[in-house]
């Protein structure tokens, strides 16, 4: 059996230093330089993934025996047992309840919704002025998520507060090395249980309205579903309507067209979500010795998958560093390997709300850009900042003027 490759750790803590100062380019080089690393930090054994039929497997064809990477399961102690922390059987229970609610069919009692919230934003904004797009998307996000799936307004700012403190806390239990800095850092260990009961506050106030109060679920498993729900189905959509209006700022006739044509706006999104997806990276843990390819892979092994660096692989993506559109026109995304796209991850753990986001993207992105037209942002390369979620590293402030 081969022994798995990796690169050659030139000092101790190497690899611990590259994934906390600049992940991103690490991922993309260890794509680069093989289909299947082996690196080891600390205690980890950790495994990358960057050849698609091997993250098909684990993803989809072999899932049941994986579960969800160590990160994630110190989350629960923010999260709960929601969709994103739970394993089967709860997973499998939880995700049959929640279904029907995010069914394309049933998503489309929510359209006027996402136009009225929509709408409402975009009075707000100035006659010719500058935005600050981070900022205005997560307004939009969450009060879409309030009203169509709470199903009444909420404070936004009080909401924004808490939502803020949890999603700080949640970027940094999710990080590989949160239990080793825990034992470093012992006033850490309060932290999630101090932001989660602020959350319930919050949640106290919303919840009577919930769709999810017509479930058949438990007082405390209801309270983790919403959790799940209100905390990841605004911040990961925001991102990528950020990094929507950034690039088409950049791009003025793609912002063009993008009005004009649906289809093309839809190529649009989805060259926003190859650049930046909002899931940069997904994590699994084996249960069991288990082959992937021709590496035998021990139990209890971390593997991780980066989305950034599969759609920016120069082996499927030509000029994988430009915003081009037009290639989701020229080769649709049914033509590419499985597993090289993957913005919202794959089989029986594919993110839930995917028909949900795809429609409040379309939906606000045709507004704004029926009704604004976006001057360049100065920021010619933005930073990045990659925690649970790809999130922008500084302010994108965006000049627009009414159309």
């Amino acid at each position: 059996m081969s022994k798995i490759p990796g690169p050659h750790r030139r000092y101790p803590g190497e690899f611990f230093l590259k994934l906390t100062r600049d992940p991103l380019t690490f991922f993309e080089q260890l794509a680069q330089r093989a289909p299947v690393n082996a690196i080891k930090m600390g205690p980890l054994q950790i495994v990358v993934l960057s050849q698609p039929e091997l993250i098909q497997q684990v993803l989809v064809s072999d899932a049941s025996n994986y579960v969800k990477g160590r990160g994630l399961e110190v989350s629960r102690r923010l999260l709960g047992q929601g969709l994103l922390t739970s394993e089967n059987p709860l997973h499998k229970q939880q995700r049959q309840i929640l279904q029907p609610i995010f069914k394309p069919r049933n998503l489309e009692s929510f359209r006027p919704a996402f136009e009225q919230q929509t709408h409402r934003l975009l009075r707000r904004w100035p006659e010719r002025g500058v935005i600050s797009a981070s900022t205005e998307m997560t307004r939009l996000t969450l009060e879409i998520i309030a009203q169509t799936l709470f199903g009444q307004e909420v404070d936004v700012d009080e909401v924004r507060g808490a939502m803020d403190e949890a999603v700080k806390t949640f970027r940094l239990v999710a990080l590989p090395f949160y239990e080793w800095a825990e034992r470093l850092l012992p006033a850490l260990r309060h932290r999630p249980q101090r932001v989660r009961q602020r959350l319930d506050r919050v949640l106290e106030g919303i919840l009577p309205g919930s769709l999810l109060q017509g479930t058949e679920m438990a007082s405390e498993q209801l309270r983790d579903e919403a959790m799940t729900l209100f905390l990841a189905g605004h911040e990961t959509t925001a991102h990528a309507l950020t990094f929507a209006l950034y690039l088409l700022s950049r791009h003025p006739e793609a912002q063009r067209r993008c009005a004009q044509d649906e289809a093309y706006l839809q190529a649009a999104l989805l060259e926003t979500l190859r650049l930046y997806p909002t899931a940069w990276i997904i994590g699994r843990r084996s249960l069991t010795s288990c082959q992937l390819g021709e590496y035998q892979i021990p139990p209890n092994t971390t593997v991780l998958m980066s989305p950034f660096a599969m759609h920016r692989h120069p082996d499927y993506f030509l000029q994988p560093e430009r915003f081009r559109p037009e290639r989701w026109l020229e080769t649709p995304r049914s033509r590419l390997p499985k597993g090289v796209y993957f913005p919202f991850g794959g089989g029986p753990r594919v993110c839930i709300g995917e028909h949900f986001a795809w429609l409040e993207m379309l939906i606000g992105m045709r507004l704004i850009l029926q009704n604004y037209w976006l001057e360049p942002c100065d920021v010619s390369r933005p930073k990045l900042r990659p925690a649970i979620t790809l999130a922008p590293g500084q302010e994108l402030l965006i000049p627009v003027r009414a159309a």
